[in-house]
């Protein structure tokens, strides 16, 4: 008998479905949304439109639509002061809008093509990288006014802040390389290249590490804040965009526009562990860790897909609407909100809130003798919603299967000369969870 190594096996097990439950017109061009959960509150930036579509998210209905300037770009919330601050491109401007009477209260130049801002609460801020004028805005929250500009790389954009150590990283485009300012002297301090079309990236202050996605070099610069220094370099897919951060379980996911997929990264070692299909040209994610769930909004299929992180597999694939972008989830109602920006919508979709397990882990074949296999493996890394009652191991072909509440099993009846595969499920009261597979063995 040939036996092939054993292993877990990443297959997309998508099962297409429709879970849309409010299709909502907004103005023209919907790219980018804001959630304010707190106070049922959905903020809808209408590129082409000129304007700020503001949704009811316990009705999904419009009940304001606010003029702001030329192509607005991501709204970001301050909750605590009831603002929604949105930079417009083409006016070279930042709207601030007061959240609680719908209405703008101030509209600050800046420099040329402002990028979505970063709101520094510590301080009294709002950081603006000015693409076109390759330059930062510093503006004074209390004032609305700009207190400061300074120089950075070539077509800078929106920076991270790490508020901890009084930094403020700015990736440039065009410059490859992120400008490190200090926030105490507004100076530029260091100068970080990383290499091509570094783009937005998230940043974990516990651990002093900041991710960047470099867009057309494929690859992803992991940043220690406090030394100013690139500890890793992490191959990934083509055009690697907006990482999404499980501090807790140590793991970052980058949408990987140009290959369809998502990498999986562990940020203890900075390797990447899993590489999970998804729909075509994979957009901004958006992550629950409580759920142990990715939401991806597949542009070009108008799709949802929806990965169980705990296995790195796909467990759903929503509907959504034509050219689907950057999402927004509402933990409350469990609702995911995905702006279509070729049909002018935002699609409502309701999400799950009772969970099978996710796939055992480590699962192999032990020994194989004859017409028989032990099969054995360790427990799920998230029983879902409720305790798991047992496991489930099938044969493929021939559907031979061995129920247990042990993590070791034996399957007999095999015949020489047919190529296997082994299925192993975790059960619980909702059912059965997520697979995870051997790879194939003859015997």
């Amino acid at each position: 008998m040939a036996l092939a190594i054993p292993g877990l096996v990443a297959h997309p097990v998508a099962a297409s479905k429709t879970d849309i439950v409010a299709t909502i017109k907004v103005g023209a061009l919907p790219v980018d949304v804001a959630l304010d959960q707190g106070r049922n509150r959905l903020y809808v930036a209408n590129r082409d439109g000129g304007s700020i579509s503001v949704i009811d998210t316990r009705f999904n209905s419009v009940v304001a639509t606010i003029g702001v300037g030329g192509r607005p770009d991501t709204p970001v919330l301050d909750t605590a002061r009831n603002r929604l601050y949105v930079s417009n491109i083409t006016s070279h401007s930042v709207s601030v809008i007061d959240t609680a009477n719908n209405g703008v209260v101030a509209n600050i130049a800046v420099g040329r093509s402002p990028r979505p801002p970063v709101v520094d609460s510590t301080r009294g801020r709002l950081y603006v990288a000015n693409a076109g004028s390759n330059s930062l805005s510093v503006i004074d929250l209390n004032s609305n006014a700009v207190v400061g500009t300074v120089a950075v790389g070539s077509s800078p954009t929106t920076p991270s802040l790490d508020s901890a150590r009084g930094k403020l990283f700015v990736p440039n485009e065009f410059g490859g390389s992120l400008s490190v300012l200090d926030l105490a002297t507004l100076t530029v301090t260091s100068t970080i290249v990383v290499g091509y079309e570094p783009w937005p990236g998230t940043i974990d202050q516990e651990s002093a590490r900041l991710y960047i996605p470099n867009w057309t070099g494929n690859y992803l610069s992991v940043i220690d804040t406090a030394m100013n220094t690139i500890v890793a370099t992490v191959p990934v897919g083509d055009q690697p965009w907006a990482p999404s951060l499980d501090a807790g379980r140590n793991r970052i996911y980058v949408a990987n526009y140009g290959s369809d997929n998502i990498s999986a990264i562990d940020t203890t070692t900075n390797t990447v562990i899993s590489v999970v299909p998804v729909g075509r040209e994979p957009w901004a994610t958006v992550i629950d860790p409580a759920t142990y769930r990715l939401y991806v909004p597949n542009t070009e299929d108008g799709t949802v897909s929806v990965v169980d992180t705990a296995s790195n597999s796909i467990v759903a694939t929503l509907k959504a609407g034509k050219q689907a972008s950057s999402p927004a989830l509402d933990t409350a109602r469990s609702r995911l909100y995905v702006p279509n920006y070729s049909s002018n919508t935002i699609s409502v979709l309701a999400l799950r809130t009772t969970f099978s397990p996710s796939a055992p882990q480590d699962f192999r074949i032990d020994t194989a003798a004859g017409s028989t296999a032990r099969l054995s493996w360790s427990a799920p890394v998230w029983a879902g919603s409720s305790k798991i009652t047992g496991y489930t191991v099938t044969a493929s072909p021939g559907g031979k299967t061995c129920k247990t509440k042990k993590t070791t099993c034996t399957i007999t009846g095999l015949k020489a000369g047919t190529r296997y595969t082994f299925e192993a499920r975790a059960t619980n009261k909702i059912g059965n969870g997520t697979p995870a597979r051997t790879n194939p063995a003859t015997w």
